[in-house]
Parts: C-alpha cells; sequence; structure tokens
C-alpha cells in the first residue's frame, strides 16, 4: 500500500471521531459556531471518504480515460451540492441569530478541547500532504494538502470564537465573535462548493 494511500486512510480513522465528539459537545452549548463546526466536520470526513474511492479508482486509469473525467465530475458535483446546503442551512441559523440575538453559553470546553485536537491533527496532516506531494508531484496529496489548511485555520476561528464564550461568558463580544466566526465557516463552504462546480478547484482541475 502506498504512503499517499495510507495517509487518507489514516485522515478517515482520525476524522470519524470528529463529527460523534463535536455532536455531543454540541449539546452541551447553544453556540451557533459549535453546530457550524459539527456540520462541517461531518461534511469533511464525507469529503474524505469520497476522495479515497477516487483516489483508488482513478490510480487505475490514464489520466485522459473517460471514465475517470465521469468520476471526478460526480464527485465534485455531489460535494458541491452537500456544501451548498449546508452552508444555506447556516445562513438561516445566523439570520435567526441576528434577528432573535442571544448570547451563547454552557459548557464550550469540550468543543474547546475537539478543536485544539484538531487544529494539531489538521496542520500535522497538512504538513504530510505537502511533503508527500513534494516528494512524488500527485494532484490528490496537493489537494488534500490545501484542504487540510484550510481545515487549521477555521478550527483557530471555532477556538477564538469558543474560547470568548469562556473567558467572557455572557458578554456581547462573544456574542459578535460566535456569529463572525459561523459567517466564515458559511463563507469557506460557499467559496470551496462553487470552486468545486465551476472546476476551479485545484484537485478537480489538474488530475
Amino acid at each position: 500500500m502506498s504512503k499517499q494511500k495510507k495517509t487518507l486512510i489514516l485522515s478517515i480513522v482520525f476524522s470519524s471521531f470528529a463529527p460523534i465528539v463535536t455532536g455531543l459537545a454540541l449539546l452541551l452549548t447553544d453556540a451557533s459556531t459549535q453546530l457550524a463546526d459539527f456540520l462541517r466536520r461531518t461534511i469533511e470526513l464525507f469529503v474524505l471518504i469520497m476522495a479515497l474511492y477516487t483516489y483508488n479508482k482513478t490510480a487505475q486509469l490514464e489520466p485522459t480515460a473517460p471514465k475517470r473525467k465521469i468520476l471526478e465530475t460526480r464527485q465534485r458535483r455531489l460535494v458541491s451540492l452537500v456544501l451548498l446546503m449546508t452552508a444555506t442551512f447556516l445562513s438561516v441559523f445566523i439570520v435567526r441569530s441576528i434577528l432573535d440575538p442571544s448570547v451563547p453559553s454552557g459548557n464550550v470546553i469540550p468543543g474547546l478541547t475537539i478543536a485544539s485536537f484538531g487544529l494539531v491533527f489538521n496542520g500535522g496532516f497538512f504538513f504530510r500532504y505537502r511533503s508527500l506531494h513534494k516528494r512524488e508531484a500527485n494532484t490528490v496529496m496537493d489537494a488534500q494538502a490545501k484542504l487540510y489548511g484550510t481545515k487549521s485555520l477555521i478550527d483557530a476561528s471555532v477556538i477564538i470564537a469558543l474560547a470568548s464564550v469562556l473567558v467572557m461568558p455572557g458578554s456581547q463580544i462573544s456574542y459578535w465573535i460566535d456569529l463572525v466566526g459561523s459567517f466564515i465557516i458559511v463563507v469557506y463552504l460557499i467559496v470551496n462548493s462553487l470552486m468545486m462546480l465551476l472546476g476551479s478547484n485545484p484537485s478537480i482541475q489538474n488530475r
């Protein structure tokens, strides 16, 4: 088994725990960023599984093979649809939070802990994928490096938002930080989904 495939499988194994734990953490707080984080991690697990499936299938095909193009297009459209649906849902949630504002409260420590571990692991996978791509140019590894780089940045955003709730419970400042954190995740979902849908995502273009 290649190092590339092992790394993809390892990514899925580690990512499979995130939706479960963040889902449990979501039950302990009403922070909108926590909900956005749970949905993001669940979607990204699905994306990783699809990436492994596509990697296995396309590895056996020539770059110009029609079947390869079909598989890549199917994955792009499916993932783009899921991301857009989630972004739409979160946008509605944000609008509701603006129309009926409430300062986030509850126990954010579990979510903060998960986001911190997420930053460590995602940062580690970012450097791992980037190293694999530099060692042997592979567009799947390159795309995964970009994905994990983005995930690391969003983990940092979640940490800041939840830490503000912990440090300033009941503060309007934590409300706005939470709202902005959710907005950042929505923008991330929309931009990435549109890039994939329009075929400008590097993982689609360069394979």
